[in-house]
């Protein structure tokens, strides 16, 4: 994918999200693979000016997942045709939105107004292995601190490709993601 088209799929994910959702800085679920749809998925998240709260289908079973949705109280889940049916099993009046199926309806324009670095970004949450997992609430003013220091630090540029080796459930996984695209460069 090129810039420009990520550009375009994360505009039109963004407005389909702001059309069922309306602004606001509602708590969005994005449940979705180690895939390309998953970056698309973070930053449509974030460009709408909601909070991004990843899990990962693969790795989270339904209780992780209600658990999640009983304390965010998301209006939202942004997933994948795949995992339609799990999110259809969650509790709570949740909705889903497909990434494969959006339609000509929604538009690539360009959103206006971006989130401010105090904005809170995205919640993870932790795999609750002694008890009920816990969220972690990271601020874009953090997460862009975390990227910028490290692109620093290891010299990235428009010239590198980095891989993607964590899914966006964990912040080192949004953290790649950001740290490849907001230096110009891959991630594969």
């Amino acid at each position: 994918m090129t810039f420009d088209d990520l550009n375009r799929s994360v505009n039109q994910l963004a407005n389909a999200i702001l059309q069922r959702t309306g602004g606001g800085r509602d708590p969005i679920v994005l449940l979705m693979d180690q895939r390309a749809s998953a970056v698309v998925g973070v930053l449509a998240i974030l460009k709408a000016g909601k909070i991004c709260v990843p899990a990962n289908p693969v790795n989270n079973e339904a209780r992780f997942l209600n658990t999640i949705i009983a304390e965010m109280k998301p209006p939202l889940v942004v997933t994948c045709s795949d995992h339609l049916e799990l999110v259809k099993k969650l509790n709570g009046e949740v909705q889903g939105l497909d990434v494969d199926h959006l339609g000509e309806v929604a538009r690539d324009a360009n959103l206006a107004s971006p989130p401010l670095t105090e904005d809170a970004a995205i919640v993870v949450y932790t795999s609750g292995s002694t008890g009920l997992p816990k969220g972690v609430l990271h601020h874009h003013r953090n997460i862009l601190h975390r990227v910028f220091w490290y692109a620093l630090q290891f010299h990235i540029g428009e010239t590198d490709r980095t891989m993607m080796l964590s899914a966006p459930d964990h912040i080192s996984g949004v953290g790649g993601i950001l740290r490849a695209l907001l230096t110009g460069g891959r991630l594969h």
